[in-house]
C-alpha cells in the first residue's frame, strides 16, 4: 500500500431528519458554522451523504482493514 497525500478536510457536517421528514443540515468549518435548510444545497448535502454511506465499509470490514494495514507496518 502506498502513502498518498490528500487535502485535510476540517469540516463537520450533521445531517438531520425529523420525524415529520423535514431535513436540515449543520455545516461547520474554519470560519464558523451554519445551518442549511434551503434547496438545492440541502439536496446536494444529502446526496453526498448517501454516496459516502454506500461506499463505506461495515464496522467489521473496517476493523479487518485496520488490522491488515497495522500488520504491514
Amino acid at each position: 500500500m502506498s502513502r498518498r497525500s490528500a487535502p485535510v478536510c476540517r469540516r463537520t457536517r450533521e445531517i438531520l431528519e425529523t420525524t415529520e421528514h423535514s431535513r436540515l443540515a449543520y455545516v461547520e468549518g474554519p470560519s464558523g458554522g451554519y445551518f442549511v435548510s434551503e434547496q438545492p444545497d440541502l439536496t446536494e448535502l444529502f446526496a453526498r451523504y448517501g454516496i459516502l454511506r454506500a461506499q463505506a465499509l461495515s464496522p467489521e470490514e473496517s476493523a479487518k482493514l485496520i488490522e491488515e494495514v497495522a500488520q504491514g507496518l
